[in-house]
Order: structure tokens, then sequence, then C-alpha cells
């Protein structure tokens, strides 16, 4: 990985992580925006090194994005699941 993909990693967890406190208001926004990003980097790790696409392509590669943006909601999805579930205060 490169320091591009963790900025955009970083910007669409800060992305996801808004969209996310909306659709799950239970759900910290900080810890929105964590696992988005976390997601968007699973995501990119699993497009570059677990299939081996090229990292470098001339256009924009949507394939990645979209690798990227279902890792990170469907993480964020996940635990705003698990915790809803779990006796915390709220």
């Amino acid at each position: 990985m490169k320091l591009d993909d963790l900025l955009l990693a970083l910007v669409g967890g800060v992305v996801i992580g808004c969209i996310a406190r909306a659709l799950w208001p239970t759900l910290a926004l900080w810890a929105a925006v964590i696992l988005g990003f976390l997601g968007m980097v699973t995501g990119t790790v699993i497009y570059l090194d677990v299939f081996g696409f090229a990292p470098d392509t001339p256009n924009i590669d949507w394939w990645r994005h979209i690798w990227q943006v279902a890792t990170g909601v469907g993480l964020v999805a996940l635990v705003a699941a698990i915790s809803r579930k779990l006796p915390f205060p709220r």
C-alpha cells in the first residue's frame, strides 16, 4: 500500500462513517469513522494482495473502490448489529 491508498482510505472512511452514523444512530461517530477506515484498508489489501490485481492502472480503478466501500460498509454494519445486542449503557 502506498501513501495515496491510505489517504484515500481515510477520506473514504470519513464518508462511510458519516453515512453509517445516519443509518445507525446508536453507533458513535468516531467508531463509525474508524471502522470505515479499517474497512477501506481491508478492501484495498484484499483487492491488491489476496486477489493479486495490479495496483497501478492508467484510469480510475473502480473495482478497487467497490471492494473498499463494500468492506467498509460491511464492517460498520456488522459492528452496529453486534453492538445493538450487547448490554452496554447508551
